[in-house]
């Protein structure tokens, strides 16, 4: 399997974001595509969902499907039509988050497949920020062609210790931390069952809080750049605590691994699949 990481050709970081009517706070939010709330057709001008501003037409069809939907009922179908091209589309104002929570303070997940068609490779993927429909994606994972894609440092890092083929489903997480302005990247084949885990920094920053009481405003952005790609139940859960992801054996010498004051910090290590 040969893999190719690629460059990122338009991301706004000099987007602004203007409040304009945020939600209210939420602890979660979960965006299924289902019905009553979405009706299969175009999905642009439902529940929120516009066109981002940073190209001009789209590339392809951006719909709510029942064809094979990959959870539920209904799922969003996007399928690129023309050679080259942009079809991302954000929600803005998704949920609300509260600075200062020791670890997590978001935690993101979705369902995401995607296979080539005759226009072009998969992309596709869903980033986070202030402003996605102008462009700003500080937070983002993607499918490319056969590798997973993260941002981080302003560079684009592929993921090549996780293996996947095109076609499989994969369970995308981000648990987000933007007081120190990292995330941890869980990749799931729900398929195959494969599991992986790394904690990255922001591809940039995320800006200072700007919501109605000092909250942080997450807009949802979803990458649609080429082949046929479904995404499904985006998750997002706000203020889930600290999360350890690193245990250091502090026995002198050999001990029971299953006694949690032979670990710094207490704990058991990998009780939490995927993450330790």
């Amino acid at each position: 399997m040969t893999r190719r990481s690629a460059k990122l050709r338009c991301l706004n970081l000099a987007a602004t974001c203007a409040l304009v009517a945020a939600a209210a706070p939420s602890a979660a939010v979960t965006i299924d595509f289902e019905p009553p709330t979405y009706a299969p057709g175009a999905l642009i001008g439902q529940d929120g969902w516009i066109k981002n501003a940073y190209y001009g037409d789209l590339n392809g069809t951006v719909s709510v499907s029942a064809a094979s939907p990959l959870a539920g009922a209904q799922s969003l179908s996007y399928s690129q039509t023309v050679a080259g091209g942009f079809s991302d589309v954000s929600k803005d104002d998704a949920i609300l988050i509260s600075p200062g929570v020791q670890g997590t303070d978001l935690t993101v997940s979705y369902v995401i497949k995607a296979v080539t068609n005759s226009f072009g490779g998969p992309i596709g993927g869903v980033f986070l920020g202030p402003s996605t429909s102008g462009g700003s994606s500080p937070i983002f994972g993607r499918i490319n062609g056969g590798v997973f894609e993260v941002g981080a440092n302003l560079g684009i890092d592929p993921v090549n210790e996780f293996f996947f083929s095109e076609g499989e489903r994969l369970k995308v997480t981000y648990e987000v931390d933007f007081d120190t302005s990292n995330m941890n990247l869980i990749l799931e084949n729900l398929d195959f069952g494969e599991i992986y885990s790394e904690a990255f920094p922001f591809f940039a920053g995320y800006g200072a809080p700007s919501g109605p009481n000092g909250e942080f405003i997450v807009d949802v952005g979803v990458f649609l750049r080429g082949g046929d790609v479904q995404i499904d139940d985006i998750m997002l859960t706000a203020g889930v605590g600290p999360l350890v992801t690193d245990f250091t054996w502090n026995a002198a010498g050999s001990g029971n691994w299953n006694q949690t004051t032979n670990w710094d910090p207490p704990g058991l290590p990998g009780t939490v699949a995927g993450r330790q």
